[in-house]
């Protein structure tokens, strides 16, 4: 059937874990929902939004993992409840 093909670029893992974004703002964080190799989703926790400065698309943010790793990524789209990010090691080397 066309059109049925997942197009995405990466595999998807479902995962289901706690991760903090920004350093925990504008929200402390969410649940990790799935993950590949170019980026995540992370869902709201108990389906909060940030209402003060919601994420907008093309934004940079942090995802922490916390005890694993702490990746740079710009915000791919929102979704309601959550959001997904495609993630970008270039912005370490802007900081710089």
């Amino acid at each position: 059937m066309m059109g049925s093909k997942d197009a995405r670029k990466h595999q998807r893992d479902l995962v289901k874990t706690r991760v903090i974004v920004n350093d925990g703002y504008p929200f402390e964080g969410g649940e990790l929902y799935d993950v590949s190799t170019g980026g995540a989703a992370v869902m709201y926790p108990d389906g909060a939004t940030p209402t003060s400065t919601p994420l907008a698309v093309g934004q940079i943010l942090f995802l922490e993992f916390p005890g694993l790793a702490k990746m740079p990524g710009r915000v791919a789209r929102t979704f309601e409840g959550g959001f997904a990010t495609a993630f970008d090691l270039s912005i370490l080397s802007a900081d710089r």
